[in-house]
């Protein structure tokens, strides 16, 4: 388990990830990481997806 604030390094590093809200501190989704089987991951389609498809859903729990 790797915690991290970083979207870039848990994309890079992780297989699964758990968003969590600001506070109180609870799961939002758990989101399986596509990027992880990539050769060259921080090029790749997938790595743009997934790190668009995190921005928005941390956006949207922030304007909660």
């Amino acid at each position: 388990m790797l915690i991290t604030h970083s979207i870039e390094e848990a994309i890079y590093l992780g297989t699964k990830m758990v968003i969590m809200s600001p506070s109180p501190g609870r799961i939002i989704t758990i989101l399986d990481n596509p990027v992880h089987k990539v050769e060259n991951k921080r090029t790749s389609i997938e790595y743009l997806q997934i790190a668009t498809d995190i921005r928005n859903i941390m956006t949207k729990e922030w304007k909660k």
